[in-house]
């Protein structure tokens, strides 16, 4: 149980970390 959770940890710090560069290089190109 205790991999599932640290699994889903990783999994979201990943998708805010993406999600964050998408916006950061969106902010770059002014779109």
């Amino acid at each position: 149980v205790a991999i599932v959770a640290a699994m889903r940890k990783l999994i979201t710090m990943i998708n805010t970390i993406v999600k964050r560069q998408v916006f950061w290089e969106n902010q770059k190109h002014g779109c």
